[in-house]
This record gives C-alpha cells, sequence and structure tokens, in this order.
C-alpha cells in the first residue's frame, strides 16, 4: 500500500441484509458479530465470528469522535485487514427504511 493512501469517506451501494450478516460492531478492539450477537470478538485478531463461523467483512462503531474512527482506520491499514469501515449512522439510517419499507409489504 502507497503511503499517500490516506482514509477518505466515500458513498458505495450495499445490500443492507449481506452489510448486517458480515458485519462486526466495535468499540475498540473488541465487539460483537451482528448476525449471532457473539460478544468479545477482536477485529484485529478474528478474520470470523467463532460462534456462527460467519466471515467479517464489514465494520462499523458507535464510537462519536473523528480521531477514533480514524484510529480504526489505521489499524486496519497497519493490520493489512481485508475489511470495509463503514459508517454507523449510515448503516442505521440504511437498515431503518428497509424495516419500514418491509412493513408495508403487502403478502
Amino acid at each position: 500500500m502507497s503511503e499517500n493512501m490516506k482514509p477518505i469517506r466515500g458513498w458505495l451501494y450495499l445490500d443492507v441484509s449481506d452489510v448486517k450478516k458480515h458485519l462486526l460492531l466495535i468499540e475498540d478492539i473488541y465487539g460483537m458479530c451482528a448476525n449471532c450477537k457473539h460478544l468479545g470478538i477482536s477485529y484485529i485478531k478474528e478474520k470470523k465470528c467463532p460462534n456462527c463461523n460467519t466471515e467479517f467483512k464489514y465494520l462499523t462503531s458507535s464510537l462519536k469522535k473523528d480521531a477514533e474512527i480514524a484510529q480504526i482506520a489505521g489499524r486496519i491499514k497497519r493490520e493489512n485487514l481485508s475489511l470495509v469501515l463503514i459508517d454507523k449512522n449510515d448503516y442505521d439510517r440504511a437498515g431503518a427504511k428497509d424495516s419500514i419499507h418491509d412493513l408495508f409489504k403487502q403478502k
């Protein structure tokens, strides 16, 4: 990876159900599998959930400060992890829209 690479936020269109299935919700280093709710998972050490064996592709955090999120992005780069760091607010909004849409589906 080039030394000129810096974290830049961008928008991707992702399947919210796929993101949820492969998401690790973290608070610093440790977090929870969004698929099965298993706790205490290190995103640096674990590529899969030890409980449900789901492969982690995405990572998000409810940390609010940009500096804390930048530290996570830096760890992902330093450790050469194949995780996409997504914005928690974007994820929550996308999930809420899907939930509302499902309420009004005709069966």
